[in-house]
């Protein structure tokens, strides 16, 4: 019934999906407030909001355009579900942002395979996974699937890691003017000891590990099926090497990340949607997709219920 509904692709779905992430936001950043007070400033929270949104259409665009998926809405739904699922994504504004930017260096990567514009589409890359890093250094990590493309991809190989070389130099002669005339940080001299530590205390919330080991599950399940389906035809290899290696560093960001939140997950967040969805297409048990579908709607209902009744709306 619930796969069903999402199985054609329809305009009206994107409409209840970029409903249903605001009203997640919007209740996070309500939920932060009560506990934090003097937290939301309107600039701040609307920049976020954008971003967002942004994040959203970035997605369905990646995953329409270079045929991640079928013609259906499955990505769409489980990242809006995940969103659900982990209302704690949108805990940092500066990670919204930088997810933002990394989105639009995979825009770039993924279109590589056409082999069009390739010098450009290295620069821009680099370019934003620079930017990226500055709201947020961990994300430097996303430079290893730019670069595996370039061994993927035979021709001009020289030539494309003199293109990035100059991306990164113009962030960095950027960086440094800024420094030098503002007096501000240069985000990247940081010490690698400040940017990594493995305190997981953040994560002793039984809700937060449920929503955990469900990603865990899935990927796990998505890999075999992905590796029986995708990875061996020569057509979606370069494709699908990209999107397991940005799961992977979505994976490792949390783990590596020295000032921990739930919100260093958000990176996971677009890999485990395609991921889960080629799970739900390929698998020939109907009855499996809506399952996982209907668990994920189960679990999602009783976070909400939880945080009506500590907010006071629910009694």
């Amino acid at each position: 019934m619930i796969t069903r509904f999402f199985r054609t692709s329809k305009p009206q779905h994107y409409f209840i999906f970029l409903a249903v992430l605001i009203g997640v936001y919007v209740f996070q950043r309500i939920r932060l407030n009560e506990t934090t007070p003097h937290t939301l400033h309107y600039v701040n929270e609307g920049l976020g909001a954008l971003a967002l949104i942004g994040s959203f259409f970035l997605i369905v665009f990646i995953i329409t355009k270079n045929n991640l998926t079928q013609n259906n809405s499955f990505a769409a739904a489980y990242f809006c579900f995940f969103s659900g699922l982990v209302p704690e994504l949108f805990l940092d504004l500066r990670l919204l942002g930088s997810n933002l930017f990394v989105l639009m260096a995979c825009r770039r990567i993924f279109s590589m395979n056409t082999g069009i514009n390739l010098k450009k589409k290295y620069y821009d890359s680099a370019l934003w996974l620079c930017i990226a890093a500055i709201f947020y250094p961990l994300t430097i990590l996303y430079f290893i699937p730019l670069l595996l493309s370039v061994a993927l991809i035979q021709a001009g190989r020289v030539k494309h890691l003199l293109v990035i070389g100059f991306a990164l130099a113009t962030v960095g002669i950027l960086g440094i003017t800024s420094h030098f005339l503002f007096r501000s940080e240069i985000p990247w001299g940081r010490s690698l000891n400040s940017m990594i530590g493995f305190d997981f205390s953040v994560y002793k919330n039984p809700l937060i590990l449920g929503a955990v080991a469900l990603f865990l599950t899935l990927s796990i399940w998505a890999y075999i099926s992905l590796f029986n389906q995708q990875f061996f035809k020569l057509k979606t290899r370069f494709t699908f090497s990209i999107l397991v290696l940005i799961h992977l560093i979505g994976v490792a960001i949390p783990i590596l990340s020295a000032n921990k939140s739930v919100a260093d997950c958000l990176f996971i967040l677009f890999p485990m949607a395609v991921l889960s969805a080629n799970l739900s297409e390929g698998n020939q048990s109907k009855w499996m997709p809506e399952l996982i579908m209907t668990m994920v709607l189960l679990l999602i209902a009783f976070r909400v219920i939880l945080g009506m009744t500590k907010l006071g709306l629910l009694y």
